[in-house]
């Protein structure tokens, strides 16, 4: 089995950090992860909604997967996620001045996990995104 991994925000570099056994390994714009749990450190969010200046205490704990196992590459776009790949995108937010958790933006739900049976996570050009398989929702609208 892989090894769990932990994603967040890195303001300083614009860009996603990777963190495993506590060391950032990678820093990118294009990650995939499967299996996930969104978390937010509340003594974290408290310090930064006091001191109005942000650090990291949200992050997403779970399992990378790469590239290439859904047949992506870097330059492929979130157009081509949908119609070509044939996955449904939804935005997730997170701010810690407005939001306690993770939330899906569009209905401003809370959303603690998600499973690779659903779909998979995209951290791309700095947000966050579910992977919903066309088949999931296509299964939950028969039964």
């Amino acid at each position: 089995m892989a090894a769990k991994y932990y994603l967040y925000r890195n303001l300083h570099k614009n860009m996603f950090s990777i963190k495993y056994k506590g060391i950032v390994i990678d820093r990118n714009n294009f990650q995939i992860m499967k299996n996930v749990s969104f978390n937010v450190n509340k003594k974290g969010q408290e310090l930064v909604r006091k001191e109005k200046r942000k650090n990291v205490h949200a992050t997403i704990s779970g399992f990378l997967v790469s590239l290439n196992e859904l047949g992506f590459n870097k330059a492929t776009t979130l157009n081509d996620i949908k119609e070509k790949f044939g996955y449904k995108i939804i935005e997730l937010y997170y701010n810690p001045y407005t939001t306690d958790t993770f939330q899906i933006k569009d209905i401003k739900k809370e959303i603690k996990k998600f499973d690779e049976k659903d779909g998979f996570i995209l951290a791309k050009d700095n947000k966050i995104y579910l992977l919903i398989k066309i088949k999931t929702i296509l299964h939950q609208k028969t039964n």
